[in-house]
């Protein structure tokens, strides 16, 4: 199963779109911070992340979390 996770500091962003990838067979995981994000990236294998951007800017290193 492909693990998607949905990264945005908006609740109702995070739920409506991890609500919508179970639908269709993923297996979607919500972080709504950066400490969240990169809980859930050692939890299990991500095979994509859905970003806000925006969100994390207020993190210094938690970009770089995503490139290695």
């Amino acid at each position: 199963m492909q693990h998607i996770l949905v990264v945005d500091d908006d609740v109702e962003i995070t739920t409506l779109l991890t609500d919508y990838l179970t639908r269709f067979g993923y297996a979607a995981h919500a972080a709504c911070d950066a400490q969240t994000m990169r809980a859930q990236m050692a939890a299990q294998p991500i095979g994509m992340v859905v970003l806000d951007v925006i969100c994390l800017l207020y993190t210094s290193d938690a970009a770089d979390d995503l490139l290695c």
